[in-house]
């Protein structure tokens, strides 16, 4: 299992200055550098959100959204629990189900924001869709396509995010860190930034035209994102893949 990590590039995610509208699922480039970089395929996770209009949105219909959501992803009441939360900040409902190939989280939320953050009202709704599928990822075709639809119908507009984990047993090499990462981003014809390099985790990021989605980051165009992490307990190399960023922990 992979150590859980909030990856820098979330921040970049953020603040990027300009985030490109879902585009058709990247899954298939992200494979083919996965595999020329000689990982074996763990599992593919399918990271989807919108902002939600909050002028027709209470803390009343957030439950009732998830259901909605749950349903059009084909998921039946008694396979998902529900948690929800209620604070003076924060309002949330949330459908779980893990079935041991396939998790999904459907999370309906509305956050109050800061009195010194300029907005448009003081609470901020969004509605995400993720799901992480073990192995061959047969299923995210399928699931990318429904998150987008539902997606559009309830927001400003979907954002999708795409990330995939293999592994390789063993320790590699700070050298064959940097080569399995640049026969990725070779497998895809990408352009890649510097390598930056930590005691155990290593990542960068890069450009591919194999991929439509992209975000803009210091004048740059950025839609692959490529991070190695060591695990000494399970003494195995994890490689995480995400377009147009990584978006996930490791």
């Amino acid at each position: 299992m992979l150590v859980r990590m909030i990856p820098l590039f979330i921040c970049l995610y953020l603040l990027a200055m300009r985030i490109s509208l879902a585009s058709p699922e990247p899954a298939q480039p992200l494979r083919d550098a996965l595999q020329e970089a000689g990982f074996r395929l763990a599992e593919t996770n399918l990271h989807a959100w919108t902002e939600l209009n909050t002028e027709f949105l209470t803390e009343e219909e957030l439950l009732p959204t998830v259901k909605q959501v749950a349903n059009r992803l084909g998921l039946t009441a008694g396979q998902y629990r529900i948690i929800q939360e209620n604070t003076s900040q924060r309002h949330m409902a949330k459908a779980e189900t893990d079935d041991g190939e396939k998790q999904f989280v459907i999370m309906a939320e509305l956050i109050r924001l800061p009195a010194s953050v300029p907005s448009r009202g003081a609470w901020r709704g969004y509605l995400v869709i993720n799901l992480t599928e073990k192995e061959n990822g047969s299923h995210i075709r399928e699931y990318n396509k429904k998150a987008v639809a539902i997606l559009q119908d309830f927001g400003s507009g979907p954002r999708i995010n795409t990330c995939l984990v293999g592994y390789l047993d063993g320790k590699l090499v700070r050298d064959e860190w940097q080569g399995r990462i640049e026969r990725a981003f070779a497998a895809v014809h990408a352009t890649i930034d510097p390598v930056m390099f930590d005691e155990n985790v290593v990542s960068c990021t890069g450009y591919t035209k194999a991929i439509d989605d992209y975000v803009m980051t210091n004048g740059r165009q950025i839609n692959l994102n490529i991070a190695m992490r060591y695990s000494a307990t399970e003494n195995r190399t994890y490689m995480l893949i995400g377009s147009p960023i990584i978006t996930r922990e490791y």
